[in-house]
């Protein structure tokens, strides 16, 4: 964009000119060649910043190629906003007021020969409101509006240009205002009946299709306006959305019917994604009033997930107040109040209150209450022959309701041992993409293909992968903190202008892995991001505190640090993220119970994602991701065969045959189910078990022939095409009988799956 508005005005025979620090004029420049250098520091804070350094690189070398006309004029930043911002013109200027940092419309008095403002340059600004004079570094034209958009376009009109560039939506309103940076801003409110049309919105705001389709129009009134889409802006909001959205879908709507007026216990069960959190929310809500005394346990396999239902909880509290609502953090504590909290080691129950925007939690003993309900979340994780929670629930926690909420698909259990109970089966995925759909498939289980379960997300981008060849055993990690580096920096490029505050998760499969990695990640994130601030914090750092906007904090936008959250596995079960990396989740297939729990990690791990799985993984001979080094990827449409989750889902059901198989024929390795993640790469493969996978003929064999897919972005490989597989998800989409396009069209709206998010 930046280089087609430069082009656009050398076209009119603008001259332009290059901003550099003060006194710092012409310093700091980089050819294109000095910009490839491994060790180039961009933001070294000499002459310009970082970006400013490659548009430079760029003017210099369209100089050289096209002429003159690409001349530019070099100007001290103070002398350049001398001349931008004179004496007596209208401005906005940022000062601080008793609400924190404020813009204030004024008048320029003058620019200060000295800034005193950590040696920043310096403007003293008269307030047109109180006629105070006041000294700023932060200005902004107030000649220059949005209303003047408005005037050019009308009303109206603008309001159909919103409406024709949102379809699906209602646009209700359309106004002038400014944004925390201070930059103005044509804010417009939506009005969302349901997840697909939030969906539909986040998704023409992140591919540019909205930005496109509104300048083009606009062109049409004010040829010399274009606007462009605030994205870290519009995440804030659109999360706030998803959190607060009370609308159903027709099928939960039918669900929740079921559930409600119900006097005994139920068994909510759903894939990952159908919203069985969100159901459960609904429900604790709707107990909460109709109920004025009794409380309702939470449990769950995790603190993070316990923490999360509260902050989920509070979302809606505050979407149900009025804007300014000086008792919110009193409602919220009042519900908070009816909650109890249990989940590992399951041996005290937690009090959840406020402390100012941090949940704290106080712990009691559990002893003989009468609770009204008891909610489980995640059940599958721990009411299994293996363990004894679901009897120390039994036996402890006396309830009136019961509500278990479940999907095997997410255990590594050989089998389950739920109480009898009304069924109730969620069919519909709706937080998660297609593509997420169908990439988790490939490792999914306990699919009733009697039952169509629907996807109402959109296409989404690919599943991305990062797999390498490790070359030495002893420099794993760093290797690993290498790759998911440039996984981060792909996920710059496809959501470019998102700020990545706690929006990307790092998923490990144990924390001795997480141990090793963490220091060596954030070694290599700060290297490599000098121009950002990455800080690594587990997922209950990242939930302990009430999201900023539900007491109507300052907004996440004005921090400098972005978190990015990496955990171990077993504390994301329940959760979600915009954006999701796996990394060393994979392991050699040995035929054994072990087999359970890597297929059911990479399935977790990949349904945790909302918008975009990344998969970064050491190439494991004989494990479950080394059929994608046989996959090229196929920039197209998702086909309805790579969406039909059922088939699929076929390889990981035969793998799961063999794994019990061979448990009923050693019942002794049937215990391993549960142990830790077993070690991967080399050390996984030299086990001496009669059930590891056979060992390679001497003789060369041919790779196998190469797959195409839409779904797996296989691109950043670096492994060996594969000869003989294990496992392989793909062959059973090529059965698939020939369709037509018209077909697959109509069929791809409409597909058969049971991944997504919670």
């Amino acid at each position: 964009k930046w280089l087609d508005r430069v082009r656009e005005a050398v076209a009119r025979g603008q001259r332009l000119k290059a901003v550099f620090f003060p006194k710092q004029v012409g310093q700091g420049k980089l050819s294109m060649e000095e910009l490839s250098r491994e060790k180039v520091d961009l933001w070294d804070n000499v002459g310009c910043g970082g970006s400013q350094k490659c548009e430079l690189a760029t003017l210099d070398r369209l100089q050289k190629q096209e002429g003159s006309k690409w001349d530019y004029d070099e100007v001290d930043v103070a002398d350049f906003l001398g001349s931008e911002f004179t004496a007596g013109c209208p401005v906005y200027a940022k000062t601080k007021g008793e609400g924190g940092e404020e813009w204030r419309r004024g008048v320029l008095v003058r620019q200060k020969t000295r800034g005193t403002i950590g040696g920043r340059v310096s403007w003293l600004v008269r307030c047109q409101k109180t006629q105070e004079t006041f000294e700023t570094c932060d200005l902004r034209h107030a000649s220059v509006s949005v209303e003047q958009i408005q005037e050019a376009c009308g009303h109206d009109v603008l309001l159909e240009f919103l409406s024709d560039c949102l379809p699906g939506t209602e646009i209700t309103a359309h106004e002038a205002a400014r944004l925390p940076t201070g930059a103005q801003a044509l804010r417009a409110t939506i009005r969302i009946s349901g997840i697909m049309e939030l969906h539909s919105v986040r998704d023409s705001i992140l591919n540019g299709d909205f930005e496109r389709s509104f300048n083009e129009k606009l062109a049409s009134k004010a040829p010399t306006w274009k606007v462009q889409v605030d994205k870290k802006r519009f995440f804030e909001l659109y999360e706030d959305s998803l959190l607060a959205l009370e609308s159903l879908t027709p099928h939960q709507v039918q669900k929740l019917g079921e559930m409600q007026g119900v006097s005994h216990d139920i068994h909510l069960s759903a894939p990952a994604g159908a919203g069985k959190t969100f159901v459960a929310v609904q429900h604790v809500m709707d107990t909460i009033c109709d109920r004025a005394s009794g409380k309702i346990v939470y449990v769950a396999p995790n603190e993070a997930l316990g923490l999360h239902f509260l902050r989920w909880l509070s979302t809606r509290v505050a979407a149900q107040s009025r804007k300014g609502d000086a008792d919110l953090a009193a409602k919220i504590r009042h519900v908070f109040s009816r909650l109890r909290l249990l989940h590992q080691p399951y041996t005290h129950i937690l009090a959840p209150s406020l402390d100012g925007d941090r949940i704290v939690r106080r712990q009691e003993n559990i002893g003989p209450q009468d609770f009204q309900l008891v909610v489980c979340d995640e059940s599958h994780s721990y009411l299994h022959n293996d363990s004894t929670v679901g009897k120390m629930i039994e036996d402890r926690i006396a309830a009136r309701r019961r509500l278990l909420l479940s999907d095997e698909s997410q255990s590594s259990a050989i089998s389950h041992s739920y109480p009898e109970m009304q069924r109730v089966k969620l069919t519909e995925v709706v937080r998660s993409t297609k593509r997420i759909v169908a990439g988790a498939a490939a490792f999914q289980l306990h699919a009733d293909t009697s039952e169509t379960v629907t996807s109402l997300g959109t296409d989404g981008p690919p599943l991305k992968t990062f797999l390498f060849q490790l070359e030495e055993q002893g420099k794993k990690f760093d290797e690993y903190a290498r790759q998911i580096v440039k996984a981060v920096v792909y996920i710059e490029q496809v959501f470019p202008g998102v700020a990545l505050h706690r929006r990307v998760a790092i998923l490990t499969p144990d924390k001795d892995f997480l141990d090793r990695l963490r220091p060596r990640l954030q070694t290599n994130l700060n290297q490599h991001f000098s121009h950002r601030s990455f800080r690594l914090e587990s997922f209950v750092e990242s939930l302990e505190v009430l999201p900023e906007r539900v007491l109507r904090r300052s907004p996440q936008q004005t921090k400098k640090q972005e978190s990015l959250v990496v955990d171990a596995m077993e504390q994301a079960d329940g959760l979600e993220q915009m954006i999701v990396v796996c990394a060393g989740l994979d392991s050699a297939i040995q035929s054994s119970t072990e087999d359970l729990q890597t297929r059911a990690q990479l399935y977790r791990g990949i349904t945790r994602a909302q918008l975009l799985a990344v998969v970064v993984n050491e190439h494991i001979p004989g494990g479950w991701l080394e059929f994608l080094g046989g996959v090229k990827y196929q920039d197209a449409a998702l086909s309805y065969r790579e969406a039909d989750s059922p088939r699929v889902a076929e390889a990981a059901r035969k793998r799961h045959q063999a794994a019990l198989a061979q448990a009923a024929e050693n019942p002794s390795r049937q215990d391993q189910a549960a142990a830790p993640h077993k070690q991967s790469g080399v050390e996984a493969t030299q086990g001496t078990s009669s059930a590891s996978p056979p060992k390679a003929s001497s003789e060369p064999k041919a790779p196998a022939a190469v797959k195409t897919s839409s779904v797996w972005d296989t691109d950043s490989n670096s492994i060996p095409a594969p000869t003989e597989l294990l496992f392989d998800p793909l062959p059973e989409v090529q059965r698939l009988p020939p369709i037509s396009p018209e077909e697959s069209e109509g069929q791809a709206n409409n597909v058969a799956s049971v991944a997504g998010e919670d």
